[in-house]
């Protein structure tokens, strides 16, 4: 049996347009998931590393960029199944300076979202370049 999968991108956020410079700048991040889920850790390593803008750190404080993942179960009133958002912080800064958020309709492979947000923050990043 296969799924067909809508990944559906929510709209970015005025805070999107107008990423700090501290974010061009920015070395290093950390990666961190609400659930502690090693799946959605792996696939948020593996594509932050394809991209090689940043060098993932072990330590949140020698990481330039906090990035959180979490997560909503259940479906809305379009029926989509399960939202991952990925908030971005800058070091010392308590609100996110970056959020993208995506759902897929039906049931499908988590990583994939996670996936979808990261390439949404490649998008802006690379942009403003």
């Amino acid at each position: 049996m296969s799924f067909v999968a809508f990944c559906i991108p929510v709209l970015a956020s005025p805070k999107n347009d107008t990423l700090p410079a501290e974010v061009i700048a920015a070395k290093s991040i950390y990666l961190e998931d609400q659930k502690n889920d090693q799946a959605v850790l792996d696939a948020a390593y593996k594509q932050f590393n394809l991209w090689g803008r940043f060098t993932v750190s072990k330590s949140k404080d020698d990481a330039d960029l906090v990035v959180i993942f979490t997560h909503k179960n259940g479906m809305d009133k379009w029926g989509f199944v399960g939202l991952t958002v990925m908030d971005v912080f800058v070091k010392g800064r308590n609100e996110p300076v970056f959020e993208s958020k995506s759902a897929l309709k039906t049931i499908f492979d988590p990583q994939m979202k996670t996936k979808v947000c990261i390439t949404d923050f490649e998008n802006h990043v690379e942009r403003k370049n």
